[in-house]
């Protein structure tokens, strides 16, 4: 999703999309947010080009860039990541290679990151591959267990304060009160304090992207259901929301909406949904009486039917597109041990944006039953989709697992499988 600071820049650009500012390319590469939502003169991004893919940080007055990491001996110099998050001047970084590494020092080979909030805490997962539980790592090395259950959509809010979410109807808050929530699944639940009041903007299932005070549905509706929004939302003067969304999954430049809201004049609405109306009763027709059936003279007896062997099903091949197409790095397997060419030191295993489709785009769709797996070009790796959306590689020579199977929908769309726990749309491509 985007992200707004406290003076109503964006910052914007996920996978290989580029990084951003309120809907301008400054940079190849992408997950760009900002360092210091309150500050808001840095955007700390993963900058990719011909020099590689690594943690840099982008000067907005000065329109510069430089690396997170300078220093060539440092064990991360060079490092790309797969998620990354920021805020109170802390960054963290989260690697398939190595792991939870943070601009602090802090360096978790296990971990996976869920977050970091306006005091520079770090929220993450002790394990990666489980679902639970989750921590918070504070700036001075305080390590508090924040829940046992499987947190997602974590905002850190700073002074021991965070809101999550386990599971499509359930909202979980510390050291604050718990908001109201519409009826039909809550997504991405963002905090925002408006003259000391909390309010909450989230995407219903019911309504779409809404906005309430915490105690009430007396708000308002920003996108409606029925469209395409990943949002933000920051309280910019005393009683005016700036809450801005991407009509795409990738935040290119020109993807950024925004609308600004004063709470204290614009009149809300109801956002409670109306309750179903009954169907009319269905009147039954009067019983048809039928004829006794006659019975047709004894033939002969019809012959065994024979079985009707399966037909051989055998691997499709399609090119992935989010809409542009999916390029696999090297035909695929560059990042798994060892890499397809060791002489690149980029480990990426996939770059984001191809407008066509070649042969490192070219994969297998290989049937698993009732559902598929991708297999990369060269065949070295499966297409696995982690627990935050995000595309990483595992080995083919073993069967594709969870986190590595399809469907595939009738009007031709892959979409991975429904996964207990994950609460984020589910990633789709267009084959």
């Amino acid at each position: 999703m985007p992200f707004v600071n406290a003076l109503g820049r964006v910052a914007h650009g996920k996978g290989g999309m580029g990084a951003h500012l309120d809907n301008v390319l400054f940079d190849a590469g992408g997950s760009a947010c900002w360092l210091d939502e309150w500050i808001g003169d840095t955007i700390v991004y993963q900058h990719g080009d011909a020099d590689g893919w690594y943690v840099a940080l982008f000067d907005v007055e000065a329109c510069t860039m430089r690396r997170a990491i300078p220093d060539p001996v440092h064990p991360f110099f060079g490092l790309g990541v797969n998620v990354l998050f920021a805020g109170g001047g802390v960054w963290a970084g989260w690697n398939s290679e190595v792991g939870l590494f943070a601009s602090t020092g802090l360096h978790l080979p296990s971990a996976g990151l869920l977050g970091v909030g306006p005091d520079g805490e770090i929220g993450y997962r002790p394990d990666y591959q489980a679902l639970g539980p989750a921590h918070v790592r504070s700036r001075d090395g305080t390590d508090t267990l924040l829940s046992a259950g499987v947190v997602a959509d974590l905002q850190l809010l700073g002074s021991g304060r965070a809101l999550w979410t386990e599971g499509p109807e359930i909202v979980c808050v510390l050291n604050m009160p718990p908001p109201r929530i519409l009826p039909g699944g809550v997504w991405a639940p963002r905090v925002v304090v408006i003259h000391n009041a909390w309010w909450l903007c989230y995407y219903s299932g019911t309504a779409g992207v809404v906005l309430h005070p915490f105690d009430s549905f007396e708000g308002y509706t920003i996108v409606p259901v029925d469209q395409n929004a990943w949002h933000d939302a920051a309280g910019l003067l005393t009683d005016v929301v700036r809450i801005v969304w991407s009509v795409t999954e990738g935040e290119g430049a020109g993807d950024i909406r925004w609308r600004d809201l004063n709470v204290a004049t614009e009149p809300r609405v109801d956002l409670t949904p109306a309750p179903p109306v009954d169907p009319p009763p269905v009147i039954e027709p009067p019983p048809v009486i039928e004829p006794p059936p006659i019975e047709p003279e004894p033939g002969p007896e019809p012959p065994e039917p024979q079985p009707i062997p399966p037909p051989e099903v055998l691997p499709v091949h399609v090119a992935l597109s989010q809409p542009a197409y999916i390029n696999w790095r090297w035909s695929g397997g560059q990042s798994l041990e060892p890499p397809t060419n060791p002489e690149d030191t980029n480990r990426a295993p996939f770059e984001f944006g191809r407008p066509t489709a070649g042969v490192d785009e070219w994969c297998e769709l290989v049937p698993f039953g009732e559902y598929y797996a991708v297999r990369a070009p060269n065949g070295r790796s499966w297409l696995s989709v982690q627990i935050d959306g995000s595309l990483q590689e595992r080995d083919a020579t073993c069967e594709p697992g969870e986190w590595e199977l399809f469907t595939l929908q009738p009007d031709g769309v892959l979409v991975e499988k429904a996964k207990e726990g994950v609460t984020r749309p589910p990633v789709e491509f267009v084959p």
